[in-house]
């Protein structure tokens, strides 16, 4: 089974050119990570609680490198690599003020692409709070892992037995699903002044609308001269029961059971009805092999 994993060389990736570029301690590309520096080898480094998964994932990439792709996102650009050899552990010559072993790991590059040329939800993964927080994290959602697939082969992408809305919004980066529900309350003749809340607090998106009639949405009935605030997310937190103060509406990518929460079959039937977002939708997501593609049309 092929495993996709996150890297982060230093913070904000600031030494990755160093070490993919092979200026680094073993003088060939590798990727770093320099949780407790005393241990000078890999049974005294994972005893101690290294990095714990991490840590364990690092290490199983040097003894079992087949079928596992690191992405490393840097300088504008997005790179695969696939594990070269075992783990070395060496004393820093490097890093200014480490004074212990570095742990190295060979690697070598399989794919080099621009972020303007890869799908949205990987050019952007550097946003995702869970991976970026961590040093090397196996990447877990389905949407950026189709999307690593898709960039090393299309034709190894495995369809869903059956693609339903879930499917197309799992592939959308966060900024591309507040773009989506943007879109819909656009279409429907309203106002949006900015597609994302930058830093306002819970709100993501305002909605007015300055006509003299109702909007309707599926549900949602915004009255003349009136406005709305809305909080999107791709995925909910399994105790998160309403929107927080201030919000009208939550959004999210999720399947949920709470009325008072907007989820994947809202979207799905608000998608529905307007077809020029729809059109937005598919355009976003043909990056897809063309017969998954079909598929999810076929779900709206």
């Amino acid at each position: 089974m092929t495993q996709f994993i996150y890297a982060k060389i230093d913070t904000a990736n600031r030494s990755a050119a160093r070490y993919l570029t092979g200026n680094g301690e073993i003088g060939s590309p590798c990727i770093p990570i320099y949780f407790d520096g005393s241990a000078d080898n890999e049974e005294e480094f994972l005893s101690g609680g290294g990095a714990r998964k991490q840590g364990q994932l690092f290490f199983e990439c040097g003894r079992n490198p087949a079928n596992k792709f690191i992405v490393v996102i840097y300088g504008g650009e997005v790179v695969v690599l696939e594990p070269a050899g075992p783990i070395r552990f060496v004393k820093s010559e490097v890093q200014p003020g480490y004074d212990g072993f570095v742990k190295l790991l060979p690697v070598r590059e399989v794919i080099r692409e621009p972020v303007k040329d890869v799908p949205a939800i990987l050019a952007g993964i550097n946003a995702n709070r869970y991976y970026s927080s961590g040093t090397f994290r196996e990447i877990s959602d389905n949407g950026n892992k189709t999307a690593l697939q898709c960039i090393l082969d299309k034709s190894k992408v495995q369809l869903p037995l059956q693609c339903t809305v879930i499917h197309a919004l799992e592939c959308l980066s966060s900024v591309e699903l507040e773009t989506l529900v943007a879109k819909l309350f656009e279409e429907l003749g309203c106002f949006v002044p900015a597609y994302r809340g930058g830093m306002i607090k819970d709100v993501d998106i305002f909605v007015h609308n300055n006509s003299s009639v109702d909007l309707s949405l599926c549900g949602i009935t915004l009255l003349p001269k009136s406005r709305c605030a809305l909080q999107v997310k791709l995925k909910l937190r399994a105790n998160r029961k309403k929107a927080p103060s201030g919000v009208d509406y939550l959004i999210t990518g999720s399947e949920v059971s709470d009325p008072s929460i907007l989820g994947a079959s809202w979207l799905s039937a608000a998608i529905k009805c307007s077809p020029v977002t729809r059109d937005w939708l598919f355009t976003s997501l043909s990056w897809l092999p063309d017969a998954y593609l079909y598929s999810l049309q076929a779900a709206f």
